[in-house]
């Protein structure tokens, strides 16, 4: 037979492995711009990406039950991103958020906001403009740790 036991194991792990599932980031911005950059930064890295330019578009096209993680703008017009991440921390837990934000010309810094993001549950912030390194670099601390902990607990 041309095939050893160690072979098999072979091809069966390297049959589990390419089938891993990507990660799901969702990118919520109005700015084209922003989606743009954060979808080719994370793109690089084979991250699923999906995009909304509002929350309410992000809640009407996107199962965020499957997404692991939320990158999502301060400043928006609609519902915006302080009560759409409060809903997704109250509704999907589990779902990682990360918020961004330059402020609002000078009635609020982006400091500001995104202290107000943490109060609401949000489990990062990233201030704008980003460079892609930084960006790749939290959304992975966050994926990392949450698998992490998934291990541990079995």
């Amino acid at each position: 037979k041309p095939f050893t036991e160690h072979l098999i194991k072979d091809i069966f792990n390297g049959f589990n492995t390419s089938l891993a599932r990507a990660r799901h980031v969702l990118i919520i911005d109005d700015s084209q711009v922003v989606r743009r950059f954060g979808r080719d930064a994370l793109a690089r890295k084979a991250y699923r990406i999906s995009e909304a330019v509002s929350m309410e578009e992000a809640f009407s096209n996107v199962d965020i039950a499957h997404v692991d993680l939320v990158l999502c703008d301060v400043f928006m017009p609609g519902m915006g991103g302080l009560k759409g991440m409060r809903t997704i921390k109250a509704t999907w837990p589990e779902v990682k958020i990360v918020a961004m934000s330059a402020g609002i010309d000078s009635k609020v810094s982006e400091h500001d906001a995104l202290n107000a993001t943490r109060r609401i549950g949000a489990d990062a912030q990233i201030a704008k403009p980003f460079a892609p390194d930084d960006l790749v670099h939290v959304v992975e601390a966050l994926l990392d740790s949450e698998a992490t902990a998934m291990a541990a607990r079995g």
